[in-house]
């Protein structure tokens, strides 16, 4: 008896699993379920998509010649400072030093900043402290700095 009763599940189970894939009448086009479906694995995939991070932010940007003291900035973590300078107009090389100082104007010996001298320059330094500083710009030549964290 039951080797009869196996044969007799196994074709009901394929005819059930037929009729949900061919309800439609046969034809090629999915049918509403199937679509929802799909885009609900979509969104699954979406939602496990890793995060990407943020782009640091602007926290500073000055152009200038000569000495300068920019503004205060606040770092709430690692940041960088993009530096370039261009002696072409004073006619020789020239000095460019960035310090960066603690607003309180204690310079930070851990972070001398940039030390270059040169007909031109460009170049990132990165840095750690957490704190609210300015830099110290001195060049005869004009310069450009960002500050991004």
């Amino acid at each position: 008896m039951h080797k009869s009763i196996i044969p007799a599940l196994t074709l009901a189970a394929v005819a059930a699993l037929a009729g949900c894939n061919g309800s439609s009448g046969g034809g090629s086009t999915p049918s509403s379920s199937g679509a929802a479906g799909s885009s609900t694995a979509s969104a699954a995939a979406v939602q496990q998509a890793p995060a990407t991070t943020a782009a640091p932010a602007a926290l500073l940007q000055k152009t200038g010649t000569g000495i300068n003291t920019t503004e205060q900035f606040t770092t709430k973590g690692p940041w960088t400072l993009d530096w370039s300078y261009d002696c072409s107009k004073f006619g020789t090389d020239g000095n460019f030093i960035v310090t960066v100082e603690k607003d309180s104007g204690d310079k930070l010996t851990t972070d001398a900043g940039v030390n270059q001298l040169g007909p031109k320059g460009t170049g990132t330094e990165h840095f750690y402290d957490k704190a609210t500083f300015h830099l110290s710009v001195n060049s005869e030549c004009a310069w450009t700095v960002a500050v991004k964290g």
